[in-house]
């Protein structure tokens, strides 16, 4: 579903250094990574939850995946993202609920 218009917003892989999807959620401001890999915990900072569940929702090419990282990170190649979005607050809300903790776009060539 990658396509031509990216979004301003949007982390292109413009470094060969990308390994893993957590590569590219590091140089996002506002995006913290705890823990070793491949069970990385991601929290998008600001946003917080009633439930201690921080985890944002990963959607790929549109379709909400989940919110577990080993098992997005193993589910895509790194090398095919075309960019990763990530949704805080009103942006986020689009996803309802599962929206909550905010979202991680990630869009593959």
């Amino acid at each position: 579903m990658g396509g031509d218009a990216r979004p301003d917003d949007a982390i292109t892989d413009d470094f060969d250094h990308i390994n893993s999807l957590a590569d590219y959620l590091r140089r996002v401001p506002g995006v913290q990574i705890e823990g070793r890999a491949p069970n990385h915990s991601i929290i998008i900072r600001g946003v917080s939850s009633l439930t201690g569940d921080n985890q944002p929702l990963f959607v790929i090419d549109g379709q909400p995946a989940g919110r577990d990282y080993a098992q997005i990170n193993s589910m895509i190649n790194v090398r095919e993202i075309d960019y990763v979005r990530v949704l805080r607050g009103n942006q986020a809300a689009f996803y309802g609920v599962l929206g909550g903790n905010g979202v991680i776009q990630i869009f593959m060539r």
